[in-house]
């Protein structure tokens, strides 16, 4: 079952082109993978130090948003996660790395675009944390 809050998120990363769209859903993207990773890191489970080590880069992506000048100042909408109890961790896992991978090649794409240099060490920052996330949960066949 997809998580409607993820392909939201996608949705809104597919379709904008202003600048500042893109970094309000980008902080949005890492906010939802920051909280799907809090939830899904059950100590003990076999996933605990995967669910641990994505929370690192989905903050400095999000950080590193959060400086850049085009970012609008009110900042995130809070993420429905009604659907994470009923998606296994399987699946969230193939979720956010999908995303992350949109996300990243959204921001590299922002990046090109960005007039300001500041925009562009952002985004290409944030890309960096989407890329290393994505390469935490991407499952191998």
């Amino acid at each position: 079952m997809p998580v409607e809050a993820i392909i939201a998120i996608q949705d809104r990363l597919d379709t904008t082109h202003d600048l500042a769209a893109v970094y309000q859903a980008g902080w949005d993207a890492f906010e939802l993978i920051q909280d799907v990773a809090a939830r899904c890191a059950e100590p003990g489970s076999s996933s605990f130090a995967t669910w641990m080590t994505v929370m690192g880069p989905a903050c400095a992506g999000r950080d590193a948003l959060g400086i850049a000048p085009s970012l609008p100042q009110a900042h995130g909408h809070p993420a429905i996660l009604e659907s994470i109890e009923a998606a296994t961790e399987d699946d969230l896992a193939d979720e956010l790395a999908t995303l992350a991978a949109a996300l990243g090649s959204r921001l590299l794409r922002a990046a090109q675009s960005a007039a300001d240099p500041a925009d562009r060490r952002a985004c290409q920052l944030a890309a960096d944390a989407a890329e290393e996330i994505r390469e935490l949960l991407v499952r191998g066949d």
